[in-house]
């Protein structure tokens, strides 16, 4: 292996090796259930982060501290999405509009582990993501039969949290913040 120039790695036969580009991972002491379809104009359908780069990156991947609650068998998917976030970066950024600048491939509902997910970006949706510019990172509701009180996904955060961004999320029609919070998460890029 070499180091590239611009601090990636570099596997042998040339593909760069995805680096963690930023993160929050500490004790959760909340959460946030997903109970929607995104977008949904009653519940919550994304909860996610505002993060801010300080290297150019291009996307590649992002975990996220999933607690799946069911007392059935759910059926349905999550993807991760990339929005171009407006507002105060740590304070109130949230997502700016509906159309996110990449999506995940999906993962089905009923496979989720309690603990960090794996949302993978491939091809055209590896956005190239510039430094010093605002974005929202968020895990959403793709598709889902059965999402109720006994049979939910739920996104762990921490309140008090020391990342310099903001947890962000979907809920009853529109984007909102809590800048007491902040979602656990790992983003890595090439």
């Amino acid at each position: 292996m070499s180091l590239l120039r611009k601090g990636t790695i570099q596997r042998r036969g040339g593909l760069p090796t995805p680096v963690m580009v930023d993160y929050f991972d500490v004790t959760s002491n909340a959460s946030w259930g997903l109970w929607a379809v995104h977008p949904t104009a009653s519940g919550i359908s994304a909860i996610g982060q505002s993060i801010m780069l300080t290297t150019t990156r291009k996307l590649t991947n992002v975990k996220f501290s999933i607690i799946p609650h069911y007392a059935g068998l759910p059926e349905g998917t999550l993807v991760a999405a990339l929005y171009e976030a407006t507002g105060t970066h740590g304070v109130n950024a949230k997502p700016k509009g509906e159309d996110p600048l990449a999506i995940s491939n999906p993962l089905n509902i009923e496979n989720l582990t309690d603990g960090f997910n794996e949302f993978t970006f491939s091809g055209s949706q590896r956005y190239r993501m510039v430094e010093g510019l605002l974005y929202c990172i968020v895990v959403q509701v793709q598709s889902a039969i059965v999402l109720n009180g006994d049979n939910y996904p739920s996104v762990r955060s921490r309140s008090g949290g020391t990342h310099p961004g903001n947890l962000c999320g979907y809920q009853n029609g529109a984007w909102g913040t809590s800048s007491g919070y902040d979602t656990l998460f790992y983003l890595y890029g090439v």
